[in-house]
This record gives C-alpha cells, structure tokens and sequence, in this order.
C-alpha cells in the first residue's frame, strides 16, 4: 500500500471488513515505512489451508495516523503510537500485557482502541489484544489464541480514538 500522505512515525491499523468464509482470519501488517507498508491476510493454523492460498478474497480496510496526539478540527482527540513487545497472551498459558500511557487523559470518556500488529518478526499467525481501557492507559499485548506460534519481538500499532464523536476524513463518514 502506497501511503496518500508522507510520514515521519506511521501507525498503521488495517481491519477485515467481510467475511467470506468461516474460518479464522487476521491481517498482518509488515514492512512500514515513511511511504508505504504490506498487508496480508493469515488464518491461524489448523491444517486446513496454507498461509499463501485456500482463502476467498476479503475487503481490509485500513488507517494510519501519524504518531502523536492530535486534534480533529471537530475537536475529536486522537493518540497514535507503537510498542514493541514479547509479552503475549496464549490461552490457558500466558497472560502478559504491556501498559500504554497516555501523556494526557481523554477528556470525556474511554476512548476506542484500534490496534494491529505493525511487524512479522515471527512469520506465524499472531494477533493483538487490549483490555482495561480507561481515560489514560490501556492495556496491549500479543495473543495466540490456542495456536503454538512461536512469540518473538514484534511492533503493535495502536490508535485511540476519542469514543461517542463522528465526522468526516479526507471526505470519508
């Protein structure tokens, strides 16, 4: 993906819109620069498909937001940045979280999280998870569901959105 806009610290977080097929599905993010970035989608293994084919086409969308703390002319507030991590969670295992701190608290209640993993270090299904989110800290890791991957160093992307706001970017609701 060509980026519209240069950055200097991209954030890059992509979602799955649809869903063509029944299986487990996440999309990875890999090889972010200042311009562009990959994404690919990726099942969690099970035996039944390969990583590279065996998968209906899906709509991902995408968003990357500079890293920092922002203002919409709305008055909307946006924070941006990544980690990177090897804590994990792993179902029935694991259950390590890093803490995100805001420099500021949201104004008025807890924000969304969108969050994504901005790297593929470990070249296995992996996703992200975020819980105990409040007006200035939340909390982030990678999961493994009930997959065996192997957990090394990755980058999570995350954006916190102010909750409750609608508008309008660069012409989109």
């Amino acid at each position: 993906i060509n980026f519209k806009n240069l950055y200097a610290d991209p954030v890059v977080v992509a979602y799955i819109l649809s869903r063509n097929e029944g299986e487990s599905l996440d999309v990875r993010i890999d090889n972010v620069t200042s311009t562009s970035c990959q994404i690919f989608m990726e099942e969690p293994p099970d035996g039944a498909v390969t990583y590279t084919t065996g998968h209906p086409t899906e709509t991902v969308a995408y968003i990357v937001v500079e890293a920092g703390e922002w203002k919409l002319d709305d008055g909307t507030e946006i924070k941006a940045g990544t980690i990177s991590t090897d804590k994990y969670y792993k179902k029935s295992t694991s259950d390590t979280w890093e803490t995100i701190s805001f420099s500021s608290a949201f104004s008025t209640s807890n924000p969304v999280i969108l969050h994504s993993l901005n790297t593929y270090n470990n070249g296995e299904w992996t996703t992200t998870a975020v819980k105990n989110v409040g007006t200035s800290s939340f909390d982030i890791t990678q999961e493994l569901a009930e997959a065996s991957g192997t957990i090394t160093t990755e980058t999570i992307g995350w954006i916190a959105i102010e909750s409750g706001k609608t508008g309008i970017i660069n012409d989109i609701k």
